[in-house]
């Protein structure tokens, strides 16, 4: 038998849903596929960070079409060597376990990266 009451249900789901508004309004400043094509790679805002942690593959989004959840961004899958820029589906990200970080500031790639390496002792 399951262990859970109704109070306990309702203040997990309000949890979430206060997690996804708060998704939904850091997407909102994020631009749109192809507005920052122009923008060097290393200049480019990085406006979310999704990871997951524990095989420390991560992503970094600098677009992001609104409609199809498909964004743009940098993607190192623990592979520093085969790191690379694309598109990525921000449902599989989170389908595969990956977790939006709600602390991230948007800032260019280059000081990401930078906080990035120092985070991992580099």
């Amino acid at each position: 038998m399951y262990d859970i009451t109704t109070n306990q249900i309702i203040s997990q789901t309000s949890k979430c849903y206060t997690h996804f508004l708060q998704e939904v309004k850091n997407m909102k400043n994020i631009p749109q596929l192809y507005e920052t094509e122009q923008t060097a790679a290393s200049d480019k805002m990085i406006y979310q960070k999704y990871e997951i942690r524990t095989i420390g593959f991560y992503w970094l989004i600098a677009e992001l079409d609104r409609k199809t959840n498909t964004a743009f961004g940098y993607a190192n899958l623990h592979d520093d060597f085969n790191a690379e820029w694309g598109y990525i589906s921000i449902e599989e990200l989170l389908d595969n376990g990956a977790q939006l970080i709600q602390d991230w500031k948007p800032c260019k790639f280059s000081e990401a990266m930078k906080m990035i390496k120092e985070a991992q002792g580099q």
